[in-house]
């Protein structure tokens, strides 16, 4: 049946052209034998009577005539008046095809097109399990991968360096010019101090302060000496620095320890004030913006943002 229904089907069309041919064809297929049943019937009607086999033949053609006309106005009904005439209901898809267009549109979007349903045979097809399992190739991976590269090649070179390092200029100056860069570092120093990060910044600072005087003792030793007086004698000079000195570096390993220190006290409020500050002061926050300024016009920060692009094509290629 499968093959007697594909043998039965119409060749393709190729053209408009064919296609008029062909409906020229039937349109005259269709009118000759209306005709022909119409003057069978009349000479029926005229000539003989209702009995016998006769009667069968005539009954044929009525139906035939009768058939036919109603086939021909049903079809031509539906796309312009027959003969003319503005008879109601007729000229349907003329008058309606913007009503047609947009329930045909609700239908397939609604039943075809929905999110629901493109999913469901997004999953029923599987198609990312299938993916992942041909990925999962080292060939297929490694020629996929190729070709992606390949292209990405190909549209860096189609790419002028002097405009996309220019779009790069301006989105990241864009970016940063927008970015409410002392609200939020108000924020971030606020939940630093919050979830205890406080201690170990102060705790870093302490410690770098502390090797930074004992690798520098020679220098800050010269130093004191070319401050004291003239008349104070060296080695006197000497204990008072190393007094000085050792009572610094006690401080400040006190503070590290200690975890309820002064100094580890007086930096939490300062930087509990910093924060309020960065948040609320106009003052601080202008010369936070102007630091934005200054440093966006930084010939380092241009350069470094037009490498991007360079150092982008450059992997590409590698």
């Amino acid at each position: 049946m499968a093959i007697a229904a594909e043998s039965a089907k119409p060749p393709p069309l190729r053209s408009e052209e064919s296609r008029t041919l062909r409906l020229r064809e039937m349109k005259r297929r269709a009118t000759g034998l209306l005709v022909v049943m119409t003057a069978l019937f009349v000479v029926l009607v005229a000539f003989t009577d209702d009995t016998g086999w006769l009667g069968y033949l005539r009954a044929v053609t009525e139906g035939s005539m009768v058939g036919g006309l109603a086939d021909w106005f049903a079809v031509t009904a539906l796309f312009r008046h027959p003969l003319g005439i503005p008879i109601p209901h007729t000229a349907v898809i003329v008058e309606r095809k913007e009503q047609f267009g947009q329930t045909l549109g609700e239908f397939v979007q609604e039943n075809f097109l929905s999110p629901n349903v493109i999913a469901e045979r997004v999953r029923a097809a599987q198609v990312v399990d299938r993916s992942a399992v041909w990925l999962s190739d080292p060939e297929n991976a490694e020629r996929v991968a190729e070709q992606l590269v390949n292209v990405a090649v190909g549209l860096t070179d189609a790419l002028r360096d002097e405009d996309v390092q220019g779009l790069l200029q301006q989105e990241i100056a864009r970016g940063v010019d927008a970015l409410p860069l002392a609200s939020l570092a108000g924020s971030a120093v606020r939940v630093m101090s919050a979830e205890g990060r406080s201690d170990e910044l102060f705790d870093a600072i302490l410690r770098g302060l502390e090797r930074t005087l004992e690798s520098n003792r020679g220098v800050l030793r010269a130093r004191f000496a070319q401050e004291s007086p003239w008349w104070l004698p060296e080695m006197l000079d000497d204990r008072i620095f190393d007094r000085l000195f050792d009572g610094v570096c006690k401080l400040l390993r006190n503070a590290n320890t200690d975890p309820d220190h002064e100094l580890r006290k007086q930096f939490e409020r300062w930087l509990g004030d910093l924060a309020d500050r960065l948040e609320h002061s106009p003052e601080l926050g202008d010369r936070v913006d102007r630091f934005k300024r200054d440093l966006l016009v930084h010939p380092e920060l241009r350069d470094w943002s037009s490498s991007i692009w360079s150092q982008l094509k450059t992997s590409l290629r590698t």
